[in-house]
C-alpha cells in the first residue's frame, strides 16, 4: 500500500471558530488557540504572545497553521485537568513526555540553574 500525506487544512475549522465567538479566519483561529489553549494550560506563560508566533501557509490553496514556540528561560508547567494539578512535561522528540517529581527537579536544576 502507498500512502501518501493529505493535507487537509483549517479551513473547515472556521465555522467552530465563528461558533465559538470569534472572528471566523485567521485571526480568530489565531485568537482561539490563544484563549482557549494557552491561556487555559499554560497560564504561566507570559506574555506568550512574544515566544509564540503563528504563521498561515497555503499549501494546495488550503490554509494551515504553523505554531513555532520558542524555548522558554524558566521552567513552565502546564495544567493537566485530568490530574487534578500543575504538571511538567518534556519534548522527547516528537512526544511530549511529564516528568515525575524528582526527575522534574533534576532537569530545572540542570536546564535553568546552570552554576549549581
Amino acid at each position: 500500500m502507498n500512502e501518501k500525506n493529505i493535507i487537509t487544512g483549517i479551513d473547515s475549522e472556521m465555522t467552530k471558530v465563528g461558533a465559538a465567538g470569534y472572528r471566523a479566519d485567521t485571526d480568530g483561529y489565531e485568537r482561539l488557540i490563544q484563549d482557549g489553549i494557552v491561556k487555559v494550560f499554560i497560564p504561566d506563560y507570559n506574555p506568550a504572545a512574544k515566544r509564540i508566533k503563528y504563521d498561515f501557509i497555503h499549501p494546495d490553496g488550503r490554509t494551515v497553521c504553523c505554531i513555532n514556540v520558542k524555548s522558554s528561560k524558566r521552567p513552565m508547567f502546564m495544567k493537566n485537568f485530568e490530574r487534578k494539578k500543575d504538571c511538567f512535561y518534556i519534548r522527547d522528540g516528537r512526544k511530549s513526555e511529564p516528568l515525575d517529581l524528582k526527575k522534574t527537579a533534576e532537569y530545572i536544576l540542570v536546564h535553568f540553574c546552570p552554576k549549581q
